[in-house]
């Protein structure tokens, strides 16, 4: 009996780690896909506006400092296990994400623009 309430009193302090890396379900996948599209189209939309000379250096940087916060926000659910109906929806938006920030960093617009297109089709239930 000495050993058995140590391991229980370890099992008790563990569940609630336990129930809180749960696995991806299709509403928080689908939030997901519908925030990183938005990010897309927001960074594709600022980067014609900064290679058209509509706003500031500063505000461009401002402005993608932010975007890169929210894809990294947005994507943070993609990290936890999806079950094998969702992986491959998951995988793929989980790369769009990464592209959407390459975009962001390299101020590429096409990169974007093929980011918003791939979520576009995976926020219509692509795969």
């Amino acid at each position: 009996m000495k050993g058995a309430l140590p391991r229980l009193a370890i099992a008790a302090m563990l569940a609630p780690l336990a129930c809180a890396a749960g696995e991806l379900d299709a509403g928080a996948l689908d939030r997901s896909i519908l925030a990183l599209r938005s990010s897309a189209q927001e960074t594709r939309m600022l980067l014609d506006a900064s290679y058209a000379g509509q706003v500031t250096a500063a505000y461009a940087r401002v402005q993608r400092e932010e975007l890169a916060k929210q894809v990294r926000d947005a994507a943070k659910p993609l990290d936890d296990p999806a079950p094998q109906p969702l992986a491959a929806r998951a995988a793929n938006a989980k790369a769009l994400a990464e592209k959407v920030s390459s975009a962001l960093k390299d101020e590429d617009v096409h990169a974007a623009e093929a980011a918003e297109r791939g979520l576009a089709s995976l926020a219509k239930g692509g795969k």
